[in-house]
Parts: structure tokens; C-alpha cells; sequence
């Protein structure tokens, strides 16, 4: 394991025993999962940690933060004027790791694992086909939000598209019904993430690193359905990472913006 890596297996570990602590599911997502299924731990050249939870367990996250180690953490909560995306990271204080796309800004950068939420998507129909339409349309909405991030002066646009984001998320909720059993991964990428609502309603637990975490039972449905032949690497010479530009375990990333960004906005 390299650094990153590290840092992120220790912030896992605190993550794990907080949901355990707090009777609330979540599974390993993405590379993470296909790190624990193909390799026993993380992707050798992989530099981030993702795991998923169902919307229903959503409002329990602030108990389950409650259960990590106090003062070690921060909770970055999504759509806020830092934050345009609809899932939220949590953040190791006291650490730098920067991502290209967010330098300069007056967000948290320390290291981060990624909490997705599996939200309620309608049955295969006409409301399907409305939901899927509203969930595309974030895409232009998140551009704007990128582009606004650091400069107090955008921050009134910034609230403005937050509060049609927001309608837009609360009129994909109405869509759905007590009767639907499908789910959607809440990221703009398609069609390929709505699953049955039984995938994140049985568990297992899957070896990482020596140590436990939890993913789904039908890992290989997941992952097959997500990436196709997932057992595969990628050519060697798309085996590197792909977030994180600049990291250090022990320095706060506003000291590290302070000398290596001068120009950073705040």
C-alpha cells in the first residue's frame, strides 16, 4: 500500500466500526469493491475510497459521525456553496489531499471517502422515464455549481441553482411509490445503476487489507452490471490514479494551499 491508501485503510476502519456501532448497512461501491473482490484489498494504483447506503439510512449519518473519533473528522455535506455534488465525503482533519479540479477553492481538502446514497427510482414506465430525464438534467446544473466554487462573490448564483437542484431531487422523490422496488445510485450515470432495492437489503462481510468490511451479497451482479468484466485490469498504461494530485498525512490543507497556491481564492 502506498500512503494514500494508508490513510484512507485507517479512516475505513474508524467508518466500519461506526456503522456496525450504529445497526446501519453500507456497502464497499465502485473501485472499492472491485478492489476487495480482485485483489483483497485496493486496487494497486487506486487513490480513493467509496462506499454506498441506502436513502432510508441517509438522516442516520450525523449519529453514525457521532460514533468516530471525536474532533478526527469532517462531514462534507452536499449541496452546499462548497459542495455541488448530491453525495457527501468525509474528511480526515489535519490532512492534504488535493484534487485538480478543487484547488483554490475555500472547500475541506483533506483525505475523503465518498458516501453515495442508493435512492428510490420508480418501476420500469413512464415515471421511470421522467425520473431518469430530471437525473440528467443535474448534469448542466453541476457544471455551473463547479464553476462557482471560491469566489464569495458567486455565492448568490451558487444558492440559486442549489434551490433548483434541490427541486429537482425532491421531484424525483415524489416520483417514486410505496409500491417500487428499484433503486438508483444518485450519480448522473444512467441507466446502468437503477438495481432492485433487494441488492442493498443483503450483506456480507468481504476481507480488505486483513481487515472486514461490508459489501453486497451479489457483489458480482453489482459489479458486472456497473463495469462488465470487472476481473480484468485496465492496459497498463491507464493503471494510475485519477483523484488526488498532492497529499500529506499530517499537514492541514489550508497550510498546504497557503504554500504551494498563493493565489488560491477564499
Amino acid at each position: 500500500m502506498n500512503s494514500i491508501q494508508e490513510g484512507l485503510l485507517e479512516m475505513m476502519t474508524d467508518i466500519d466500526r461506526a456503522f456496525r456501532e450504529c445497526n446501519v448497512e453500507y456497502s464497499l461501491a465502485y473501485g472499492s469493491a472491485i478492489g476487495a473482490v480482485r485483489h483483497g484489498g485496493f486496487i494497486p494504483w487506486d487513490d480513493d475510497m467509496d462506499i454506498v447506503i441506502l436513502d432510508s439510512d441517509e438522516s442516520k449519518l450525523d449519529d453514525v459521525v457521532a460514533h468516530l473519533p471525536e474532533g478526527k473528522y469532517f462531514l462534507q455535506r452536499p449541496l452546499t456553496v462548497d459542495w455541488a455534488n448530491s453525495f457527501y465525503k468525509l474528511r480526515l482533519n489535519g490532512s492534504t489531499a488535493i484534487e485538480d479540479t478543487h484547488l483554490g477553492t475555500r472547500m475541506h481538502q483533506g483525505l475523503f471517502v465518498d458516501i453515495f446514497i442508493a435512492r428510490s427510482c420508480p418501476n420500469p414506465g413512464i415515471r421511470r422515464n421522467l425520473y431518469m430525464f430530471l437525473e440528467h438534467a443535474q448534469r448542466g446544473l453541476r457544471v455551473m455549481c463547479f464553476r462557482n466554487y471560491g469566489s464569495t462573490r458567486r455565492d448568490v448564483l451558487q444558492r440559486a441553482l442549489f434551490w433548483f437542484y434541490r427541486r429537482d431531487l425532491g421531484m424525483r422523490r415524489h416520483l417514486c411509490g410505496k409500491k417500487d422496488r428499484y433503486i438508483h445510485m444518485d450519480e448522473p450515470t444512467g441507466a446502468r445503476e437503477v438495481f432492485e432495492r433487494s441488492l442493498m437489503e443483503s450483506m456480507t462481510d468481504i476481507g480488505f487489507e486483513g481487515h472486514s468490511f461490508r459489501i453486497v451479497s451479489d457483489y458480482d451482479g453489482y459489479l458486472t452490471r456497473v463495469y462488465g468484466d470487472y476481473m480484468t485490469p485496465p492496459p497498463e498504461e491507464e493503471r494510475v490514479g485519477k483523484h488526488i494530485m498532492a497529499y500529506e498525512r499530517d499537514k492541514d490543507y489550508k497550510d498546504w494551499l497557503k504554500e504551494h497556491y498563493s493565489s488560491g481564492k477564499s
